[in-house]
């Protein structure tokens, strides 16, 4: 499934810290829930996060009102070869914000 708009901008950041701070990153994979929540995530008691450091892929699983469940599988790439710390670093700069609101959970 088609990862929503309002989840592409707040991952993509996540995705861009990632690259800069091998801490945070180790930590996306072995505590993700955890991350997210100190980003600015208010995760759901229904929201199921789970991450699988060797594929490179975060899952994020929302319970839906209808008793479904959708899931999203997002894939956290490695930092590109010649991409400049200082030019991701200003990426978040410029929109400081992590979040905005975010079905399943809301996000500041």
């Amino acid at each position: 499934m088609k990862l929503p708009v309002e989840l592409q901008r707040p991952l993509a950041k996540l995705i861009a810290h990632s690259w800069i701070d091998s801490d945070f990153r180790n930590r996306l994979f072995s505590e993700p829930a955890a991350v997210l929540q100190e980003t600015g995530w208010r995760l759901q008691d229904f929201a199921t996060i789970t991450a699988n450091q060797e594929s490179g892929v975060l899952v994020l699983a929302f319970a839906e009102v209808e008793g479904g469940a959708i899931s999203y599988e997002v894939e956290i790439p490695s930092k590109p070869t010649g991409l400049e710390d200082e030019l991701i670093s200003s990426w978040n700069r410029e929109s400081p914000s992590w979040f905005g609101e975010i079905r399943g959970c809301s996000c500041t």
